[in-house]
């Protein structure tokens, strides 16, 4: 009897210690890298192979940092955590599915931040948000997807910072904002650029969207609001080459009336001159937005690529094979619809690249790939 007395004692010491060595196990930050294994413990000695093995092992609120350059899978993320690969080229390949899922709490803050989202098919997103207090991406690049971001929280109110991320070549939208249920979305896209998709910028019921500082480039549709959904435009976005530019619900842009001057102040004493800053980006990024990303013709005709620039440029069209350049040919570029040639005589039928690469006068450099097939004769 008294050792069945004791007996719920110690299974409750043991779920205790079972439940202290688990939370022990995760780590306030953790790694991953391509040589990586899941089996590991995810620290820098031992890393892990993909995200989501990671995420795993990374404590809520953690951080988890990538070793070298790499694809480590698609992620699931229900927690708070952040996602930093600044400085690799990093991320997630995903085909049929989305690449990373943001299903966390009301109140947990998400970071993903130097992230590589690309896809090999157009469908899904890039990035879904389901469920989040506050979602930050940042500094990243995403593209060939259906829609680049997709904001739907069903349940709470999430906040989104899209700030200096490059969406491009992704189907049906650059960034969506339609919340589900009772779910609600206030969405800031900053300093980004969204070209070559379907609607830039597209906000439903239960969304709210600011844009400031953003380039939207050879889109079907710049903006797009729909039922009570609300697009705030601060008037300093550039639409260049879409095809409809679309209209927000709102123009921050416009100010009242000035009031009267005040009296003018005493000249005050000058002070001495601050550092000089870091130089800043150049007023338009060039981009370049080719009309397909698949050409089929027969060996020994001209090849014609249709693109789009967001500034003047000189053209090249590379055809090549194996890494080998075969054939070139030159254009320049306007800013807006260009066209450029290339021959293909000589080449036998089969599979290649074309790859198009601008510079502008300023020095700025642009390249975009496509894949040619040469019908044989």
């Amino acid at each position: 009897m008294i050792r069945h007395r004791f007996l719920p004692i110690l299974l409750v010491v043991a779920a205790c210690l079972t439940f202290a060595s688990a939370a022990s196990a995760q780590a306030t930050r953790t790694w991953v890298s391509g040589v990586g294994d899941d089996a590991n413990p995810c620290s820098r000695p031992a890393p892990c192979k993909t995200f989501q093995g990671a995420i795993s092992k990374t404590a809520a609120s953690g951080e988890i940092n990538a070793i070298d350059p790499g694809g480590f899978g698609a992620v699931t993320i229900t927690k708070a955590i952040t996602i930093d690969v600044r400085g690799l080229n990093a991320g997630v390949l995903s085909s049929g599915y989305n690449g990373i899922n943001v299903n966390a709490g009301a109140n947990d803050d998400v970071v993903l931040r130097g992230l590589d989202i690309s896809s090999t098919t157009c469908t899904h997103a890039g990035v879904r948000i389901l469920g989040a207090g506050n979602v930050r991406i940042e500094n990243s690049t995403i593209s060939q997807h259906a829609k680049a971001i997709e904001v739907a929280p069903s349940a709470s109110a999430t906040n989104v910072l899209v700030n200096r991320v490059e969406m491009s070549d992704n189907c049906t939208n650059g960034v969506a904002v339609a919340p589900t249920g009772t779910g609600t979305a206030a969405v800031t896209v900053r300093g980004s650029s969204i070209s070559n998709s379907g609607t830039a910028v597209s906000v439903a019921d239960g969304g709210t969207a600011w844009l400031t500082g953003n380039l939207l480039f050879a889109n079907t549709l710049g903006l797009e609001a729909t039922g009570t959904g609300k697009l705030n435009d601060y008037g300093d976005n550039r639409f260049i080459g879409n095809t409809d530019n679309g209209k927000a619900t709102t123009d921050l842009s416009t100010t009242t009336a000035t009031g009267p001057a005040g009296p003018t102040g005493a000249t005050g004493a000058t002070g001495a001159a601050g550092a000089t800053g870091p130089q800043g980006e150049p007023a338009i990024k060039l981009l370049l937005a080719p009309s397909a990303r698949k050409l089929t013709t027969r060996a020994g005709r001209t090849v014609v690529l249709s693109y789009g620039s967001t500034v003047p440029a000189s053209s090249t069209l590379t055809i090549s094979r194996k890494g080998k350049a075969l054939a070139r040919g030159k254009a320049s570029a306007k800013a807006g619809a260009n066209a450029v040639r290339v021959s293909t005589k000589g080449l036998a039928g089969g599979l290649y690249t074309l790859t198009l690469r601008a510079t502008g006068a300023d020095g700025q450099t642009a390249t975009s790939k496509v894949t040619l097939k040469l019908r044989g004769r």
